[in-house]
């Protein structure tokens, strides 16, 4: 059988016996044994037919395809959410965010315990071999630590909260804030609604602002302002018997006078009341000044200068005005004594006005304790001696040192109790000095002579 008979055998479909007779008739008539190449050759061509007869199928069976611009149309979007489900899942994560939480918490506690026990054994010391011993396990410096950051953590989130709720209480409160008061003087004291908290903030800013450079110019070196006046007691010019013999004598006697009072003051000594006259007589006489080390040593020797000056007028016997110290009297002697040392006018006479009424307000408050301890003519006497130290130095109407004073008396006596203290100074003081004392004690005086308190 030549390879014409095979190609003639190829079309017809073959089956597995029937392939094999033929190929066995093939290779018992050929001459020569060849290789099966026919044979590879016959399967790939059934594979290719078989792959062919697959693809055919394939395309029979595919359904057509609906237009995408129709599709589109149809399409409609839907979300189905199962809301017994979701329930299910939120609740069942929040139980696990607690269990987890509760046995974090019972750990944390058991931990704190353990570490707490450990601690109370941290230091040991052996007496024999005078060793000292620091241990501790390593779950009780990790929990040290962790509470450390913890601690940390939890400052920073409460200043957080803090911040936020001052925030949003400032926020939600800017429109309902309460009004501002001031006490006005040019009304008698009275008190004066000037607007509310946030509108007098940004006046406050204003007015700040536009005036920063006007300040510098208002205010001198010593920190006096410019528009501040002198009272009407401060004399214009303090009379001097200047001397041009031995006037550099005076000046060493003048320093070394100044070098002993700082030195006793430093040695926890008050400054005597010699040295302050002796002080005041050399510079009278010679014209010479002196200096202090510092402006709190030169200050504060004014103070006691001062309240050396009111003791005296509140020891006399007979009228203030005539008493003098060492031939001067209290406000020429306040006066020249602030120059001789080098305090300006302006800041002299704050001093002496506040030591004023630092004063009245010792007297008042002595008086009424002695009048509830029924002794009547010692009140008198320490109201006789606000009656003059008023004299010689009256207070100015509604200054800061005034208000100060009737604050400080508001909040220690009661409007009856500062009443009786007004009838008893006009009975003792007469007429002439009610209107400062009835404003030291913050009550204002009607045609009927009754004391109303100022509110």
């Amino acid at each position: 059988m030549d390879t014409a008979t095979v190609r003639h055998f190829l079309p017809h479909p073959l089956t597995p016996d029937r392939h094999n007779r033929r190929l066995l008739l093939y290779r018992l008539s050929s001459p020569k044994p060849q290789r099966l190449f026919t044979t590879l050759s016959c399967f790939n061509a059934r594979r290719r037919t078989r792959w062919k007869n697959k693809l055919q199928t394939i395309n029979i069976t595919r359904t057509p395809r609906v237009p995408s611009s129709s599709f589109s149309s149809e399409r409609n979007f839907q979300i189905a959410i199962d809301i017994d489900k979701v329930t299910a899942e939120v609740s069942f994560f929040f139980y696990y965010i607690y269990c987890l939480s509760r046995s974090k918490v019972r750990r944390f506690i058991s931990s704190g315990s353990d570490a707490f026990d450990d601690l109370r054994t941290l230091v040991a010391f052996d007496y024999q071999n005078r060793i000292l011993t620091i241990s501790c396990r390593h779950s009780t410096a990790k929990f040290v630590g962790q509470l450390v950051l913890l601690s940390i953590f939890g400052h920073f989130v409460v200043k957080g909260l803090i911040g936020i709720g001052s925030s949003f209480f400032n926020k939600f409160s800017s429109g309902h804030t309460s009004p501002v008061v001031r006490r006005d003087r040019s009304l008698g004291g009275k008190e004066v609604a000037v607007g509310t908290g946030s509108s007098v903030v940004a006046r406050d800013k204003a007015t700040a602002s536009l005036n920063l450079t006007d300040v510098s110019d208002e205010v001198s070196k010593n920190g006096v302002r410019v528009g501040e006046r002198l009272p009407k007691w401060w004399p214009p010019a303090v009379p001097r018997q200047i001397t041009t013999a031995n006037r550099q004598e005076y000046q060493d006697d003048a320093n070394r006078l100044v070098r002993a009072l700082v030195d006793n003051r430093m040695s926890g000594r008050d400054f005597m009341e010699d040295d302050i006259v002796q002080l005041r007589q050399i510079c009278r006489t010679s014209g010479v000044k002196v200096s202090f080390n510092t402006e709190n040593m030169r200050d504060s020797f004014y103070r006691a200068s001062v309240d050396f000056v009111l003791n005296i007028y509140s020891r006399t016997p007979v009228f203030p005005n005539s008493v003098l110290i060492n031939g001067e009297d209290g406000p020429n002697f306040v006066a020249g004594l602030a120059e001789d040392i080098g305090i300006e006018n302006i800041r002299a006479a704050r001093i002496v006005s506040a030591a004023v009424a630092a004063r009245m307000r010792s007297c008042f408050l002595q008086a009424w304790a002695l009048v509830m301890q029924d002794r009547q003519s010692e009140a008198n006497a320490e109201l006789l001696k606000i009656c003059y130290i008023i004299q010689i130095f009256p207070p100015e109407e509604s200054s800061p040192e005034m208000e100060m004073l009737t604050l400080g008396l508001k909040k220690h006596l009661k409007v009856e109790q500062r009443e009786t203290l007004m009838n008893m100074f006009i009975g003792v003081c007469g007429k002439d000095s009610h209107k400062t004392a009835a404003e030291a004690l913050g009550l204002v005086c009607s045609k009927s002579r009754l004391f109303l308190s100022l509110s």
